[in-house]
């Protein structure tokens, strides 16, 4: 079996060993800084002794597979992925939680395919916010356009100062009953997200938060 074919299939069997935690031969090269080796292991072939392993970094295991090379080579250097769960009672007793992971770089355009103010007694009622952070060092000039189904759009602009976050009430800008999407664009990149709580058709309560879809 080839090197890299054995590779690919230990990257494929790393979660399902990851849950069995099946006992492996320990490897002789240590873990980066930080990080803690349980067990690592080969696909049968002794060449492979290091070609993936288990690791626990801050109580929380992960599994690598070093990358095609020397297999002594000690795996790269941790790569973290962050999250943000948040739970709440909005205004109206709109109970519940909303996760999201951290955007990877600022951008200048963001999309946000849907939207909704809508407020009737077959629908329920939804509140959309649209959160700007500018992390620049000088003031964004934002652009809001909420593209409507009929074709008519509603410009809005924003400025968001340097080092600061601004939220806007799309709910005030469009009022009631209103489906739009949205197309942001800043002159300096920025971050954004769409917050909506909703009391859907009156028995689901809760919230959601999305980031736009950015280049």
């Amino acid at each position: 079996m080839s090197r890299s074919l054995r590779v690919l299939l230990a990257a494929a069997l790393c979660a399902a060993l990851l849950v069995t935690l099946a006992p492996l031969a320990l490897a002789a090269s240590g873990p980066p800084p930080g990080w803690t080796r349980i067990a690592t292991g080969g696909l049968g072939n002794p060449a492979d002794a290091a070609m993936f392993g288990f690791v626990n970094f801050k109580g929380r295991q992960y599994c690598f597979v070093p990358e095609m090379g020397d297999p002594q080579t000690a795996p790269p250097a941790p790569v973290l992925t962050a999250e943000r769960s948040q739970y709440f009672d909005y205004g109206q007793g709109w109970a519940g939680g909303a996760f999201g992971t951290g955007a990877p770089a600022p951008r200048k355009t963001f999309y946000f395919a849907e939207g909704t103010t809508r407020s009737n007694s077959t629908d329920g009622s939804f509140d959309e916010w649209i959160s700007i952070q500018n992390p620049n060092s000088s003031t964004a000039s934002i652009t809001l356009t909420f593209v409507k189904p009929d074709g008519i759009n509603i410009v809005q602009k924003v400025k968001v100062t340097p080092g600061t976050r601004s939220t806007v009430s799309v709910n005030q800008v469009l009022g009631p009953d209103m489906d739009a999407s949205l197309i942001l664009t800043s002159s300096v990149p920025v971050l954004a997200e769409r917050p909506m709580y909703f009391s859907y058709k009156g028995f689901a309560q809760g919230g959601s938060d999305t980031r736009g879809y950015g280049l």
